[in-house]
Order: C-alpha cells, then structure tokens, then sequence
C-alpha cells in the first residue's frame, strides 16, 4: 500500500526496487527538448500520477502506452490472471483509460508504442482500431518516422 491505494509495478524488477517504490515509480517517462520542440515518451504509464498529462498536453509530439486495450485483457485472451494496471499499464478504453484521460487540449501529434499482440486496436478492421483513430491517436509500425 502506497499512499492509500494499491499499485503493481511490473513483475521483472527486482524486489529490492519494489520495496522501495512508489507508484510513481510505476511510470516512465523522458522528455526530449531542443530547438523549441518536445518530445515525450511514455511506454509505461500507470495514470497514477497526473503530470503526464500536463506533459502531454504541451508535446509536439507524445509516443505513449498503448499496450492494452482493457484491462482485463490478459484474463480474457487466457494469457494471464493479471490485469493491465496490475502489470503496470494504463488500459487505452474505460473511464479511467488512457483515451478518457488524454488531454482534450493536447494540440502534438500522439502516437500509441509498446502494443501488446492481443491488443485488438492492431486488427485493422476492428472498432477498437477505430476508435483509437477517431480519438486522434496515431498506431506505431516498424519503421515509423516522424520529424519535429
């Protein structure tokens, strides 16, 4: 217990950090400044701590997580017992999900990285691909380039 409530940090980090940590911790984030650009990287995001919205809202361009589309996804596709905020990612749908919490007012581009293969966003023809894309969101590929 962290400050009143339940966090999972992910399963691979050795015990002595997770005795340690905050849920803060759970989050990574970098920042990339030069020449008036930013750039703002977050492959794991808890939503525990809201100043990743304030960074987002001020990037030229955010590549953030999208690993999981809910959180119960692992448990649904048979792939685990865990959820998504368990194993340390902020699900994309739900009122608490990424798509709910993003920044109505972030102006950069937002490009959604570290997609797990049962994420159902990376199937073209589904809705929730659909949905990602009419909420502005862009889906990382191999290969993908951007400039800033």
């Amino acid at each position: 217990m962290v400050g009143g409530s339940v966090f999972r940090l992910p399963p691979d980090l050795r015990d002595e950090f997770r005795r340690g940590a905050s849920a803060e911790d759970a989050s990574l984030g970098i920042v990339i400044e030069q020449h008036d650009k930013k750039l703002f990287i977050a492959p794991s995001l808890t939503g525990t701590n809201p100043q990743w919205k304030k960074t987002a809202s001020t990037a030229d361009v955010t590549l953030i997580d999208g690993t999981f589309w809910s959180d119960q996804e692992l448990i649904t596709t048979g792939r685990s017992s865990k959820t998504s905020r368990e194993m340390g990612h902020l699900p994309l749908s739900g009122p608490d999900g990424l798509l709910d919490q993003y920044p109505k007012d972030a102006a950069g581009r937002k490009i959604l990285i570290h997609i797990n293969n049962t994420n159902p966003i990376l199937d073209e023809d589904s809705a929730e691909h659909r949905s990602v894309l009419e909420a502005g969101f862009e889906i990382a590929y191999d290969g993908m380039k951007f400039e800033l």
